[in-house]
């Protein structure tokens, strides 16, 4: 006990003692301040701590009530929080798919810079544009069905859809959704991985005009030979 705030803070912290009492001497009674700093343990060691700080009146006297709080569990977590943020940007900067944050009726919220590539239009051309904006007319109800029928158990879906670039083409993309809820459970943001699937749809109707020419070619040759062997016996 008796000792003064400042036996707590570290020589070579980043606040001047003279700066902080300055701002003390300004404030007025009933004024709340909080601020952030370091304090330094018994051992030494040094550790962040918040500090919300009031003048008050005592017998006439001003005086300096102040309520520390250990922080260093809040700045963990907000480094952690910060890191999370930044490896997430990383992906998505660097991602071929097209990765997007919407609220839940669409709307754009955020994507990533290779939707240009993907869809023609640069990121703050879509950012605020409604979800439908990337979807063909014909394709919007039964995508909307999609996110609309994943079970209260799930929170991911996949659909493939077509989406119209800004230069008029229209490309086959498969998207895969996350639903994101709040803390009532309601759907409040949607978050999305889509990619071109163009040349794959492609060769899956190659493969299947392919398969319908065969099975048409079978049933013309079996019709040829049913023919024939209807000849045979009449002759």
């Amino acid at each position: 006990m008796h000792r003064r705030l400042f036996d707590l803070h570290p020589a070579d912290a980043d606040s001047p003692k003279q700066d902080i009492l300055r701002q003390w001497s300004q404030w007025q009674p009933e004024q709340r301040h909080a601020l952030e700093t370091e304090h330094r343990r018994k051992d030494g060691t040094v550790f962040p701590v918040d500090i919300s700080t009031g003048v008050v009146c005592i017998a006439g006297k001003r005086r300096i009530l102040a309520l520390v709080s250990d922080a260093t569990d809040r700045k963990r977590a907000e480094a952690a929080l910060k890191e999370s943020e930044s490896l997430h940007r990383l992906l998505a900067d660097n991602s071929v798919d097209m990765i997007s944050r919407h609220t839940a009726d669409g709307t754009v919220l955020y994507v990533s810079p290779s939707c240009e590539s993907l869809t023609g239009y640069t990121a703050e051309e879509l950012t605020g544009k409604p979800g439908q904006f990337l979807l063909l007319a014909e394709d919007i109800e039964r995508v909307w069905n999609v996110i609309h029928s994943v079970p209260e158990s799930e929170d991911r879906y996949t659909v493939e859809h077509r989406l119209p670039r800004k230069d008029g083409t229209i490309i086959w993309v498969e998207t895969n959704g996350r639903l994101v809820g709040d803390a009532e459970g309601r759907v409040c943001e949607i978050q999305c991985a889509v990619r071109d699937v163009t040349k794959r749809k492609r060769a899956e109707e190659a493969l299947r005009r392919a398969h319908d020419e065969l099975e048409q070619r079978v049933e013309e040759r079996t019709a040829d030979l049913s023919a024939a062997n209807a000849q045979l016996r009449r002759e």
